[in-house]
């Protein structure tokens, strides 16, 4: 079972309040997340449970974020609000063989 917390934005991919960077730095460091979530999702064995808050407390002040855009990077049918994906069936491998082919593995 493997649980990604916070999967939203300015948490995946994360910003520093105030920190400047370049675009090439910014977009390095976006895809190094991406990679991340994507062993975390081909980790799975059993069940994937991606959550996001409506509301957190972020550098002492309570905050909205929208969800992630990397969920925007799964297909739609694998996107379930709500609930966990089950990857004990297809669900799991059509998830993976997608990140397979986004990244060439």
């Amino acid at each position: 079972v493997v649980f990604v917390i916070g999967v939203e934005e300015n948490i995946m991919p994360f910003v520093r309040p105030g920190e400047v960077e370049t675009a090439d730095q910014r977009i390095e460091r976006e895809e190094e997340e991406l990679r991340l979530f994507y062993v975390a999702i081909t980790r799975a064995k059993h069940r994937l449970v991606l959550t996001s808050a409506a509301k957190r407390l972020w550098y002492g002040h309570t905050v909205s974020n929208r969800p992630s855009r990397f969920l925007a990077k799964l297909p739609n049918e694998l996107s379930v609000r709500g609930s966990g994906l089950s990857t004990g069936g297809i669900v799991a491998n059509r998830t993976k063989q997608f990140f397979k082919d986004m990244f060439g593995t």
